[in-house]
């Protein structure tokens, strides 16, 4: 598969999913839950789905516990969205990029505070 290819199918799956989970799942954990991305495998076989909640982690294995209990319903829907020969599996993760971003925020300001301390 091209890059462009997975890129594009990786979009129109993020695209459904967002509003699938807005206006149309009724599970209670998957309330206020946000995909950021969505990322195929090469072989198109599997699609990993990372999501934030509000509230952040502490929601993380509530939320995961409505996914898969969801999992069938979405595959349905993004079938029926799609145009697609086959929906490809559906794995879901947190996403830890904002903990991450913000761990690499801290360290540069630490950084920058010390120059700043070696400079008086």
């Amino acid at each position: 598969m091209t890059e462009h290819r997975l890129d594009r199918a990786a979009s129109s799956y993020e695209k459904e999913l967002v509003q699938i989970l807005l206006f149309e799942t009724r599970d209670p954990r998957l309330a206020d839950v946000s995909v950021t991305r969505v990322v195929f495998t090469p072989d198109m076989r599997t699609a990993k789905v990372y999501f934030r909640p509000s509230g952040g982690r502490v929601r993380e294995k509530e939320v995961l516990a409505g996914f898969e209990h969801s999992k069938g319903y979405l595959k349905g829907e993004l079938a029926r969205r799609v145009r697609s020969k086959f929906v490809p599996d559906l794995k879901f993760y947190y996403d830890e990029s904002v903990e991450e971003r913000d761990r690499l925020d801290e360290l540069f300001h630490q950084l920058e505070e010390q120059k700043n301390g070696q400079k008086s």
